[in-house]
């Protein structure tokens, strides 16, 4: 459903009530980002890979975050590559930047300029790819909210719960399972269990190999981690 879809389902909701549109397109987006940011969808992860890594990049030698960047997903959410080498590093807080700096195997975000760095240095140029959740477009007449159509009657309920308060909040779901979309309660426990499903079925795709063969940086013999870039 396009934003204008969504519109007109919630005057429906509403008796028809007259509502302000440039309101109810606040409203609604108001619904999307609390719903986006309850979870880390699997909807919204993407990455980007066309990052280049040199040997001289230090502590102050800032990378652009992508334009749609929210938040990095994942223990290890920056890749540095480097033929058949994947070198995965973990972010830590920016005000620790200065303890990590010689570090191997870390990187800050600066969220103020919306940028990024790696600490520790290397001995070699990488690409990196970094994996994120994406902020999505504003719902608009003629957007559509990229989550599956079952769940955009959800973003009606929650952008009336915020205009109404919690007072209709009974009243608004008898409406939706009148109308046949169920209740609010409901609709999330489908749309946690859709996601909970994508992230499932990917784990089960994962070929299983010794983790410590990708990565020169192990002695695969004895399985420890020698915290050196080879």
């Amino acid at each position: 459903m396009n934003g204008a879809e969504l519109i007109q389902l919630m005057i429906s909701f509403m008796d028809d009530e007259v509502i302000n549109e440039p309101f109810a397109y606040q409203l609604l987006n108001l619904a999307k980002n609390k719903i986006e940011a309850s979870r880390m969808w699997v909807k919204l992860r993407k990455f980007k890979s066309d990052y280049s890594f040199s040997s001289s990049d230090g502590y102050n030698d800032f990378k652009t975050l992508p334009d749609d960047f929210l938040m990095t997903f994942g223990d290890k959410p920056l890749k540095l590559i480097s033929g058949s080498e994947v070198e995965e590093l973990g972010e830590v807080p920016m005000d620790d930047r200065d303890q990590y700096r010689d570090d191997p195997g870390v990187f800050y975000i600066y969220h103020n300029t919306s940028q990024f760095a790696i600490l520790g240095g290397q001995s070699r140029s990488y690409n990196g790819t970094l994996y994120y959740i994406a902020e999505t477009e504003e719902i608009d007449a003629g957007v559509t909210w990229i989550f599956p159509k079952f769940s955009h009657p959800l973003l009606v309920i929650e952008a009336l719960i915020i205009h109404r308060g919690q007072v209709d909040f009974d009243e608004i779901n008898a409406r939706m399972t009148r109308e046949g979309y169920g209740t609010k309660d409901e609709m999330e426990k489908v749309l946690n269990n859709w996601d909970a499903q994508l992230q499932t079925r990917a784990q089960r795709g994962r070929v299983k190999k010794d983790p410590f063969a990708r990565n020169s940086n192990v002695d695969s013999s004895n399985k420890i981690y020698t915290g050196r870039r080879a």
